[in-house]
Parts: C-alpha cells; sequence; structure tokens
C-alpha cells in the first residue's frame, strides 16, 4: 500500500496503520513527510512534489482532475491509495510456456522482380500509429511499400517525443518509440520518422492505418491522428486500414457536430469480425470480404493480417495508377 498523508495541526506527518485500521488513530506515531506521499484536499487528491518550510505542500493533483495546487495546513486529510503497479504482485508471472504472442500468420506476398523493385518509385505513403500496432501488420505492408521503391514514414502519438515542461524528464525513453505488439506480448518497438503534429498530409499519396487491439483505440481520441485522417480524406487521398483500425475511421467521421462528414452514408467498408456493428452502426456499408474499395471514397480496407497478402497487392496497383 502506498501511503497517504495526515496533515495536522502544526506537524507534517504520515500516520502508519494498525493492523485492520482503515486510517490513523490517536496515538499512532507520526512519520514524517516527504515527496511523493499523497494528500487528499477535500475531494481532490494528490501526489506531494515539494514540503515547503511553512508548512504547506505542493502537491500534483491526480484526481478529480490533474493540475497542481499548494495545500496548507489544517486544509488536508488523507486516505489510503494503491499504485495500479503494485497489484501485479499478488498474481503469478506469466510462464514461458504460456502463449502471448498468439497466431503465427502465414502471409504470402508477390517478390518484386527487378522491374517491380521501382513500381512505386516516386510514392510517398504515411503510417500512422500509437502503441500497439499487431507486427505483421505495420512491417509487412512498410516492407512490401519499400521493396517497390515507395518512401515510407512512420508518425507516432506526439507525446511520446516530449518531456515533462517542468523536470524536462521524457515522458518515454528514449523518446519516439512505438511498442509494437504480438496480441499479448508487447517486447518489441519501432523509432517513428515523427511526431503527429508535424505532419504535413499534402506530402504523402496515402495514409495506411494499421491495427492491433491497442493501436486504434489510442488513435481514434489522438486529435492529430483525427486531423491526418480528415486533411487526406478531403482531397482524395488514398487511405488503407485493417483489422481494428477502421476504428480510428469512425471517430474522424465525427467532425465536430456533423455527422458523415468525412465519409459519406454507407461508404464500403470491412474490419475484424468484432468491430462490424461499431462500423454499421456509424453508417458504414460493411462486407464480409478479403478486401474492400469504395472507389468514391478511395478506401481501402481488409479484414484481419490474414488478408495482408491481397491488400497490399491492391495498395500497390491504386498507388501504380496514379502514375500512369
Amino acid at each position: 500500500m502506498t501511503r497517504f498523508v495526515l496533515i495536522a495541526g502544526l506537524t507534517l506527518g504520515l500516520t502508519a496503520p494498525q493492523a485492520g485500521h482503515s486510517m490513523g488513530l490517536e496515538g499512532e506515531e507520526p512519520l514524517e513527510v516527504k515527496v511523493g506521499d499523497f494528500v487528499r484536499n477535500g475531494g481532490a487528491t494528490g501526489e506531494v512534489k515539494a514540503v515547503k518550510p511553512d508548512g504547506s505542500v505542493e502537491v500534483f493533483v491526480i484526481s478529480p482532475q490533474y493540475g497542481t495546487a499548494t495545500w496548507r495546513v489544517g486544509e488536508v486529510t488523507y486516505a489510503w491509495m494503491t499504485r495500479s503497479h503494485q497489484l501485479a504482485t499478488k498474481y503469478q508471472e506469466v510462464p514461458p510456456e504460456l502463449d502471448t504472442r498468439g497466431n503465427d500468420y502465414k502471409i504470402s506476398i508477390s517478390v518484386p522482380d527487378d522491374a517491380g523493385k521501382t513500381s512505386l518509385s516516386g510514392r510517398r505513403v504515411l503510417i500512422i500509429s500509437a502503441d500497439g500496432p499487431e507486427l505483421p501488420e505495420l512491417d509487412i505492408p512498410m516492407g512490401f511499400l519499400e521493396s517497390r521503391g515507395a518512401e515510407v514514414d512512420l508518425a507516432g502519438q506526439s507525446w511520446i517525443f516530449d518531456g515533462d515542461p517542468e523536470t524536462k524528464v521524457p515522458y518515454r525513453n528514449p523518446p519516439g518509440h512505438i511498442v509494437i505488439a504480438q496480441w499479448l506480448a508487447d517486447d518489441i518497438c519501432v523509432k517513428a520518422d515523427l511526431a503527429l503534429r508535424n505532419v504535413d498530409v499534402g506530402k504523402y499519396d496515402a495514409i495506411f492505418i494499421p491495427g492491433g487491439a491497442w493501436n486504434p483505440d489510442m488513435l481514434r481520441t489522438d486529435g492529430d491522428a483525427l486531423r491526418v485522417v480528415r486533411e487526406a480524406r478531403a482531397p482524395g487521398k488514398l487511405i488503407v486500414s485493417l483489422c481494428h483500425g477502421p476504428q480510428v475511421l469512425i471517430n474522424a467521421d465525427r467532425d465536430g457536430e456533423k455527422k458523415n462528414a468525412v465519409f459519406p452514408a454507407c461508404t464500403k467498408i470491412t474490419g475484424v469480425a468484432n468491430i462490424r456493428v461499431d462500423l454499421e452502426n456509424a453508417g458504414f456499408t460493411v462486407l464480409d470480404e478479403p478486401t474492400v474499395y469504395d472507389e468514391e471514397c478511395r478506401l481501402l480496407t481488409a479484414r484481419d493480417p490474414n488478408d495482408l497478402g491481397p491488400l497490399c497487392e491492391e495498395m500497390g496497383r491504386l498507388l501504380a495508377a496514379e502514375r500512369e
């Protein structure tokens, strides 16, 4: 249990609980307050960042909303809190024999001959991803495009490049890296080329949104990612996605208070089976086919990693046709 701070009278102290007590009682020995302890002021809870000589504490408020505050002696009571990572100590570690990587997809894609290695020369494609893209959904399209001469950039969420404005400590160290998923496993990563906030959509011929259970769930509420999708859709650039990736399109479609402002009602689409009801509810026409191309919206989608072969081939055909 992480300790909470009891500030009473003119003494800053932490009351150590007796067994069975949910809070400190009179007569318990107070411990000295230090940075990292937690305090509560009314309905707000925060972490102590500094203890001042005048008896006040600088606090980073974590509930009900994030912020900073200075709380005075006598304003503060305490309660108990558990850091979520400490909960893991109650459970068994995952044994090596327990599969966390899921399906080992067998993906067939044609290998370009010498002439084919330049078939997409001059084409630029942007891949956008948060943490958790499924490995083949990121790697296979990237390799397919680059092997045919296309230039590919990977854009990650802006915060992974940033740090705390006061301490200058990076939020992610090393900065700019995206964690790649293999179903539940998350032990590999890749360096993004740029932050989503710095993307100039006009430089690209297409954008690609990989799936993965985590990645689209974070991108769909990322304002920079939604801006990229909307700015790509407006001039009719090719948009490609698969599996859970089309979830991002649902959120991008709701531009402000307008409904279906980005993709017209009945735009043809596909995705993994467990998001198809969401796509239908958002006004898309959902088809259970390996790949679906809506020519009017220039939207190409596929069901899951098993369809990466036909998805990449169709993406290559559409990009090559733009050169003719």
